[in-house]
């Protein structure tokens, strides 16, 4: 995720470094969106140049790192032939492709957890 208040070019430079460190086939771009959360009062701390900078930064990284995703399109996919969204839903969403989601707000879907798992969420929710 980009696009946080404080949150520099460089910093995000770094964060796309150790996230193409970890040689995911897949990886997501979310910008901060602040309308409607707890956090709009910092909306104003971000400029659109700073995260117009970060979403430039982002792309020239991935590609020289071997990531492709269709123009306009927040997943890079490093797999050959792969375009990023079209296999990327297919597998994780509608296959359920175990992955790892790594930031604010992401996703995790392992066979262990309970939102794979048919009843599992409500089991678990009954047992905090």
């Amino acid at each position: 995720m980009y696009g946080f208040a404080g949150q520099s070019v460089a910093d995000w430079r770094d964060s796309l470094e150790k996230s193409i460190e970890l040689e995911a086939d897949y990886i997501t771009l979310y910008r901060m969106r602040y309308k409607g959360t707890g956090l709009q009062d910092q909306a104003n701390q971000v400029s659109k140049e700073v995260v117009s900078d970060m979403a430039s930064a982002a792309n020239q990284i991935l590609h020289q790192a071997g990531y492709i995703a269709p123009p306009g399109k927040n997943t890079y996919s490093r797999l050959p032939g792969d375009a990023g969204t079209s296999d990327y839903l297919t597998n994780r969403v509608v296959k359920g492709t175990p992955y790892l989601g790594l930031g604010l707000g992401s996703a995790v879907a392992q066979p262990q957890h309970p939102g794979l798992q048919p009843g599992g969420r409500a089991k678990k929710h009954r047992t905090l």
